[in-house]
């Protein structure tokens, strides 16, 4: 959480501000800073890398009666305030992580939501949703009030056309494996992951 008094939000402190309320759902997997996984091949430990880094991933399972079930991946990209060369706080520049936001898409999630401060004027965050709109339809935006008590949704990210079932299962099997969760929070995964019933 911010420092009393402190309206200037982080991308840290925003990140981790988001990771609690999205932690509410027991029955997903909710993972930071995720990066790939690593795989032993030909007896040596070989690095899978996203093209980037999800700040906050978060993955839900779709019960599908008579089929196979599907998982829901949605990445989010924060960003927050941070100190000029003068040691100022300064807001982010405006678009700031949407190319990081497009490529968790590429890397694979279902949806993806870029996290910023409010902005100043109110005017910048209906531009900036006017750009998503016009230029980035896919992405949504979410925005964080300054003293992080609230957000807003400003904008719903779509479905991502070229997410695949088999690149999520694999993605959150090697999650699952790879110790990244467990290490990352202390948690353990919900049991449908433990039972690979995805």
């Amino acid at each position: 959480m911010a420092r009393e008094g402190n309206n200037r939000p982080t991308e840290s402190q925003i990140v981790h501000y988001y990771l609690d309320i999205l932690r509410g759902n027991l029955d997903a997997v909710v993972v930071k800073d995720w990066s790939g996984w690593s795989h032993k091949e030909a007896g040596h430990s070989e690095q899978t890398n996203f093209y980037r880094t999800f700040d906050i991933a978060m993955i839900e399972r779709e019960l599908i009666p008579g089929e196979m079930n599907d998982l829901t991946i949605t990445g989010f990209e924060a960003k927050g305030f941070s100190k000029d060369n003068k040691g100022r706080l300064i807001p982010p520049p405006f678009g700031e992580g949407l190319d990081q936001a497009l490529s968790l898409l590429m890397n694979g999630a279902d949806f993806s939501y870029i996290i910023h401060p409010e902005p100043k004027r109110d005017d910048d965050k209906d531009d900036l949703k006017v750009l998503c709109d016009r230029y980035c339809p896919l992405i949504g935006i979410i925005i964080v009030s300054n003293d992080l008590k609230s957000h807003q949704t400003i904008r719903q990210a779509q479905t991502n056309p070229y997410s695949s079932r088999d690149r999520k299962r694999d993605m959150l099997g090697a999650l699952a494996t790879s110790g990244h969760y467990d290490k990352t929070f202390g948690l353990t995964l919900p049991l449908w992951v433990k039972k690979h019933q995805y």
